[in-house]
């Protein structure tokens, strides 16, 4: 049997989601974004893990446990570090601080002030 193109697979794909045997939106269901240092998981590094890095320490599981800030499936002080490494640090935007609508507006009028200035 011949390789299949990429568009002729995805024409037996979706023939296939068709006849119901195939459940598409479970092919792409988001994938939880995993913040380093985000002990509680709830998008902020902050205080409030390392209080859970201190009430869960010594417990031992899988990968992402509450109080494992770094992912390695114990919590411990290598957890306290990651917070305190990545303390500040947000989910979603991808942390990158911009400037605010006021700000970029007084700049825009600064700057369109100076260059009517040096015309004259």
């Amino acid at each position: 049997m011949l390789a299949l193109s990429l568009k002729q697979w995805g024409k037996r794909l979706s023939k296939t989601a068709e006849r119901g045997r195939i459940s598409l939106p479970a092919l792409w269901e988001p994938v939880p974004e995993l913040l380093p240092g985000d002990a509680n998981n709830d998008g902020v590094v902050s205080g409030d893990d390392y209080g859970e890095v201190q009430l869960r320490f010594g417990d031992v599981g899988d990968p992402g446990i509450p109080g494992d800030a770094n992912y390695d499936g114990v919590v411990s002080a290598d957890d306290y570090g990651s917070v305190q490494l990545n303390f500040g640090a947000t989910s979603g935007m991808g942390g990158v601080p911009g400037p605010e609508p006021a700000s970029l507006a007084l700049l825009a009028v600064g700057g369109f002030v100076i260059l009517k200035r040096r015309r004259f």
